[in-house]
């Protein structure tokens, strides 16, 4: 919406310095909403009440035994690694859109930014379909699709008409919403036992948050140096490291995996990376217990 605040601003001619009050303030009285809506509407499942009376005063303290790191290193470094890449570039270059992508009017340069977030809106559908492909299928398919949208903008900057590269960019965002956008923050809030979730989840979310300082710091350093055009290419290596680490780190687990995962990592964590990289092999073995989604089995104990 912030693009639309501006727009009616500028059109009807509101001064620079109310405007973008305007446009923090809208943005501010949303987030009241929806915090004041998950205030009165949203209620913890009891199996998560019951695992948090049991491990709130020892999460802390088994996270930091070099049992428990071992138990969910891997998958760890996986989580933290792809949300600080991912954030890195996301507000990097997120955060000089207008910039990057100037008209020769203000108005102009802020239309261009609505067509970009407006072409998120279809990848926001896509993940409706995540849980039939899988959250590593999306991260993938999000940090490829980023990549090359990102490498075909940097190879044609400064040649291709402006239209063009805001479309292109456009199509990035698409890739961004249904992928790594959206998974490098859910998979973190799935993938680890009850006891150490939360901590697991607000490290991955540092990391992603550093990255975002790093990426947003940086971009101004790194644009001096070698241009838009080489920060747009580097920012899609940056995405093919993702791609790479998603391959590398981000278990290919499903429903039944984290069913199994809940049941044997109650009282001891050693057999979480084992659990999770052995992907639907032990389907047959829970197929008993298979009577929900990937959704209803994870909101169980989260």
């Amino acid at each position: 919406l912030a693009p639309l605040v501006v727009l009616a601003c500028i059109y009807s001619e509101i001064s620079r310095e109310a405007t973008w009050r305007l446009s923090l303030g809208v943005g501010a009285v949303l987030a009241l909403i929806g915090a004041a809506l998950r205030a009165g509407t949203m209620r913890e499942s009891q199996a998560w009440l019951e695992a948090r009376a049991k491990t709130r005063a020892s999460a802390s303290k088994l996270l930091r035994s070099g049992a428990a790191l071992r138990a969910v290193g891997l998958p760890l470094l996986g989580t933290a690694s792809t949300y600080f890449v991912y954030d890195v570039v996301s507000w990097g270059v997120g955060s000089y859109t207008s910039t990057i992508f100037e008209s020769t009017s203000r108005a102009g340069t802020i239309w261009y930014m609505l067509e970009i977030n407006l072409m998120a809106t279809p990848g926001f559908i896509l993940t409706l379909w995540m849980g039939d492909y899988g959250r590593k299928t999306y991260q993938l398919a999000g940090f490829m699709g980023m990549a090359l949208c990102f490498l075909l903008v940097g190879a044609t900057f400064g040649r291709a008409p402006q239209a063009v590269l805001v479309l292109i960019f456009g199509v990035q965002k698409i890739f961004d919403s249904a992928g790594p956008g959206a998974t490098t923050f859910i998979i973190p809030g799935e993938i680890f036992p009850t006891s150490v979730r939360a901590t697991c989840h607000g490290i991955s979310s540092a990391a992603g948050k550093l990255g975002a300082f790093v990426g947003m710091y940086f971009f101004p350093v790194v644009e001096r140096h070698i241009g838009f055009q080489g920060t747009l290419l580097l920012g899609g290596a940056l995405l093919l490291g993702g791609f790479g680490l998603t391959l590398a780190l981000t278990p290919p687990y499903t429903e039944e995996t984290l069913l199994k995962l809940h049941a044997e990592t109650q009282h001891d964590l050693a057999r979480t990376t084992e659990i999770l990289w052995a992907g639907d092999e032990d389907s047959e073995s829970t197929g008993a217990n298979d009577d929900g989604s990937m959704s209803a089995s994870t909101d169980s104990d989260s």
